[in-house]
């Protein structure tokens, strides 16, 4: 190998040695020390003399370019350089002759073989001992990786169907891919450098911004920010409904969000060439299968005159499984279709045990064809269920079908109706051989079978009690198994018992003087624990499993509130809420909202026009009763006295927030003291200076009628007093940005119901 000698020329840092390692100078400044960096290093180094010949090549050059030293010294530089790269050399080699050093750059090199190498290059002069610029020394580290990986990730992010923005803190935009520029119309240059409202509707950018602010202040919650639905708004001003997935990340120091856009009009599209693929199926299998049946049975039943013995073995087996095959395609139609959510249920009272006698009496045929005896039991008591009676049918008639078949000849299926709790309990006990164990995890799913001891299936689609389960859940029901004693299993099914409007028909009519509130929850357990919570706040309660019961209630027209547990089973919580809002009577109606899911209130902004007046987290959220209280005497919304000299401060706060607070303004002391002497506030949002006066003077009237202290906040112009500043839950100074902040501040303020609770949002502003 070429000598290493040009270490010693190149310019090299010349700053005298710390005391302590003053020992180590001669080994420090040795020929001896460079030349192992050298030979150990990972970097390629390569001289050049001002000819552009190659004069030395290290073993890392070696490893990274495939030459060896003998290959490549001596040669021209041009044999590791790419088309058209000369040129740019040449003007690095100018700049190294005047004296000066070429910081790092990126680069392509040639390997033996053309493989193509990523570098990123540093150049330096090597000197003469006379001090005379002889050559160039480049010392280049292989990034091919790292690019390899950069391009990878660019291509990703470039194909990847979904949008794809990141947005600083401060909600600036500073990337985008194809997707999102697909979606919304705009080039990306348009929108890098742009605040991410831009594409937010003009009416929501104000609401959005705030929510934003609090998602970046907590930091991001990347657990309860995916499948958030918000609304968009394209280049053209079309308003574009999509989901969206937040994480918060950091970049150099500084936080990042990146959001996954997911465009829900294509998810929609299919759904709608499901159903389409469904009503198909319907007609164009269905209806020739039940025509084919029907001959064959013609045929059988002689119209067509006597068969032969063989023949009519043959289409009797025909028929039987002509038979099998409309009901498999019969059972698969009504799982789609309940799945989807398009099932049709036609909810009302319904008395339950009257319905399972006639499921009984109706199916005492199929039991005779297995020798099996259906009984209803003795203590089967009388209730009333709010239900579609023809999908309960359904139901039983599965349950009853499922235990005939896993009876032994001349067993007894004993069917019965209880009331445990707040439920009704159907129950259908066979003395089968029971559910075997590899079966108990997956007996609701499609298509589980149980074999019998010879290894043979019982007839059947395996599809009845799935639909068992699906009808259930749908009216907000629990359905389940249990071994029965002395052998045999029990198959049950739990549901809400009616004490809505049937209960009071059977006892009189809806008392005049109590508020009425309805309660849609497909749960079972919420349903009961609301029920409780609201009952015990003097309404009468109508509970519904489904969004389409309660559009559907009689009692509808009737209710003073609506609590509605997060997500519908059959429909968007924020399309039902617009169907409630859209009605006459219930423009203004309480609703309330139980996200048991772990939904936040700022997950959906299209919710914020919509006059939600609660936010739960649970059934049993403590912040319900308030709400309860308040809808009873109102209209449920939270009453908040705003003083405030500024009549266009009023309107502008009232303006922004009036779908979810009723703002009492008082623009004087006086005006203020007489609203609290005879009104009832939840909340007061007052200004420190008044034209009479200062909002210390106001205090001692800040009182509910049962003597506790109303919550405050303060929007203050000037100084604030100390007397203020201790009784008040949280003070924001003014200023257009205070006015969004004020939206989140007074819920806070008025979900904790103290004041002491919230006194960290001092100073807020």
């Amino acid at each position: 190998m070429p000598s290493l000698s040009w270490l010693l020329k190149r310019d090299r840092p010349s700053a005298p040695l710390a005391p302590d390692v003053a020992a180590v100078d001669g080994v420090w400044r040795s020929d001896t020390f460079y030349v192992a960096a050298v030979e150990s290093s990972i970097h390629a180094f390569v001289t050049v003399d001002l000819d552009g010949v190659i004069t030395s090549w290290s073993p890392g050059a070696e490893r990274m370019l495939g030459y060896t030293a003998e290959e490549a010294v001596g040669c021209p530089i041009d044999l590791i350089l790419p088309s058209g790269e000369g040129v740019t050399i040449r003007e690095y080699y100018e700049a190294i002759c005047k004296g000066e050093r070429v910081e790092t750059y990126e680069a392509v090199r040639l390997a033996k073989g053309g493989r193509k190498v990523h570098v990123v290059v540093t150049l330096s002069p090597i000197r003469s001992d006379g001090g005379e610029i002889v050559g160039v020394c480049s010392i280049s580290s292989d990034i091919t990786g790292q690019k390899t990986a950069e391009r990878m990730f660019a291509l990703v992010v470039e194909t990847c169907p979904n949008g794809l923005i990141v947005t600083d803190s401060g909600g600036v935009v500073v990337m985008v891919n194809e997707a999102t520029e697909a979606l919304f119309g705009y080039g990306r240059e348009e929108l890098i450098g742009q605040p991410v409202e831009i594409l937010v509707p003009q009416r929501m950018r104000s609401r959005h911004v705030l929510v934003r602010s609090e998602f970046a202040a907590r930091g991001g919650n990347p657990r309860n920010t995916f499948g958030r639905v918000m609304t968009g708004c394209s280049k053209e001003g079309e308003e574009i409904e999509f989901e969206i997935g937040l994480t918060p990340f950091m970049l150099e120091g500084r936080q990042m969000h990146l959001g996954v856009i997911s465009d829900v009009r294509e998810r929609r599209r299919v759904e709608r060439m499901k159903d389409e693929f469904i009503a198909t199926v319907s007609h164009e299998l269905r209806t020739p299968l039940t025509s084919i049946i029907g001959t064959l049975g013609l045929l059988l039943g002689g119209v067509a005159g006597s068969l032969p013995p063989p023949a009519a073995r043959l289409l009797s087996i025909a028929h039987t499984n002509g038979m099998r095959l409309v009901r498999l395609v019969n059972d698969m139609l009504d799982i789609e279709k309940i799945e989807a959510g398009k099932a049709v249920f036609e909810y009302r009272r319904t008395e339950i045990r009257a319905l399972v006698e006639q499921a009984i009496e109706s199916n005492r045929g199929f039991a005779d064809q297995y020798g099996v005896r259906v009984a209803l039991a003795r203590d089967a008591v009388r209730a009333s269920v709010f239900a579609d009676p023809d999908r309960i049918t359904q139901v039983v008639v599965n349950l009853l079908a499922n235990a005939c078949k896993f009876s032994p000849k001349d067993g007894v299926v004993e069917v019965g109706v209880q009331r445990v709790g707040g439920a009704v309990r159907v129950s259908v006990r066979d003395h089968g051989p029971g559910v075997p164990e590899e079966l108990r995890g997956r007996l609701f799913g499609k298509f589980a079978q149980a074999t019998e001891s010879d290894g043979q299936k019982r007839e059947g689609s395996g599809l009845g009690l799935h639909i068992v389960k699906q009808i259930v859940d749908q009216h907000g029901g629990k359905v389940g198994f249990d071994d029965a004693p002395g052998g045999g299993t029990v198959f049950r099914f739990d549901l809400p018992a009616d004490a809505g409007l049937g209960a009071r028909k059977a006892s009189g009519p809806r008392s005049a003087s109590r508020p009425h509130a309805m309660i849609c929850s497909g749960d079972f357990d919420q349903s009961a624990t609301l029920c409780a919570a609201v009952r015990s706040r003097g309404f009468q309660v109508d509970t519904v499993p489904t969004a389409a019961a309660a559009l559907g209630h009689p009692a509808l027209d009737h209710c003073g509130l609506f609590v509605i547990e997060l997500p519908p089973r059959d429909m968007d919580g924020v399309e039902l809420v617009r169907r409630l809002r859209a009605l006459p009577a219930h423009g203004a109606t309480p609703v309330v909202v139980v996200a048991s899911d772990g939904t936040s209130r700022d997950d959906d902004t299209r919710f914020d026009d919509l006059g939600v007046v609660g936010w739960l987290d649970s059934a049993a959220d403590e912040r319900l009763i308030p709400i309860l209280e308040r809808a009873k005497v109102g209209d449920g919304r939270p009453r908040i006295l705003h003083v405030d000299h500024e009549e266009e401060m009023q309107d502008l706060v009232s303006g922004l927030m009036k779908r979810e607070f009723d703002f009492v303004p008082a623009r004087s002391l006086e005006e203020a003291r007489g609203l609290l002497q005879y009104g009832r506030f939840d909340a007061a949002l007052i200004e420190t200076v008044l034209s009479d006066g200062r909002s210390s003077d106001l205090l001692p009237y800040l009182q509910g009628r049962d003597g506790r202290d109303i919550p405050v906040v303060v929007h203050a112009g000037g100084e604030v007093e100390e007397r203020v500043l201790q009784r008040a839950a949280a003070v924001l100074k003014k200023s257009p940005v205070s006015v969004l902040e004020l939206l989140a501040v007074l819920r806070r303020v008025l979900e904790t119901g103290s004041v002491d609770d919230t006194s960290q949002e001092k100073g807020a502003a």
